[in-house]
């Protein structure tokens, strides 16, 4: 039986540090991260529209039987309208989280908000979808930062309502897999074999630091405390619970 499991994750939330941990899993060999999942090419490859899962379902299905039977995908775009596909399938997910507003200020320093041009088009779902969890209004009137927000809870309502539409979803911190026993039990609900004596190597070291991450790109400016503060409070004037969910 396929053990397939990918991961559900805005980036910048700690891929890199799994996926160091998992070089000592002798289970998984070094070609089971490909990316099968396209980037858009455009704007308008970006947005949403009627057939636009169909056609990431249609995708999917023809990529299913190409991975390998043991599979741990690190790839953040199965989050960009796989999800339900492939959970259909017979995936499994790993749901990786990290401290809210720090994974979307990583995402704001490096100038990768959701709908702008760059990464903020080719790695993230589409900000103006109507059939988002979270569903935006007045998008030219949010910050950077708050995009970047967004983004980040949109991630995680989308793995949560794929935990309860009934697939198999594993939650797990990121500062938690700085503790031998979390990356056991993680390694132990994915079915594979890992030898934790090696975990030491990596455990609570910082693996893909924004300064190496961000070093060809624009920053955006640093905003202090007060700022955050003041943009996560307005955040509710733009966001709200959709009716209508395509994951």
């Amino acid at each position: 039986m396929a053990n397939r499991i990918f991961t559900i994750t805005p980036g910048r939330s700690g891929m890199h540090y799994v996926k160091a941990l998992c070089k000592h899993c002798t289970d998984l060999p070094d070609t089971a991260t490909p990316e099968y999942f396209p980037e858009p090419k455009n704007y308008e490859e970006y947005l949403d529209n009627a057939d636009t899962y169909h056609k990431k379902a249609d995708w999917a299905h023809g990529v299913w039987d190409k991975m390998p039977e043991t599979f741990f995908s690190t790839s953040g775009l199965t989050k960009n309208g796989y999800l339900q596909t492939l959970g259909e399938l017979g995936a499994r997910f790993v749901s990786l989280r990290r401290n809210t507003v720090d994974n979307a200020y990583s995402w704001h320093l490096m100038n990768g908000a959701p709908g702008e041009l760059g990464r903020g088009i080719a790695y993230h779902p589409c900000i103006e979808s109507p059939y988002n969890c979270l569903v935006v209004t007045n998008i030219h009137q949010m910050s950077s930062f708050q995009k970047c927000l967004w983004l980040v809870l949109e991630t995680k309502a989308r793995a949560q309502h794929l935990a309860d539409l009934g697939f198999d979803v594993y939650f797990v911190n990121l500062e938690d897999l700085n503790f031998k026993h979390q990356v056991e039990q993680l390694f132990k609900w994915m079915g594979v074999n890992y030898d934790i004596s090696q975990a030491d190597r990596v455990l609570g070291h910082r693996i893909n630091p924004l300064k190496d991450a961000s070093r060809d790109l624009q920053e955006n400016p640093h905003l202090d405390e007060e700022d955050k503060q003041r943009q996560i409070k307005e955040l509710s004037n733009f966001i709200k619970i959709g009716d209508k969910v395509s994951i």
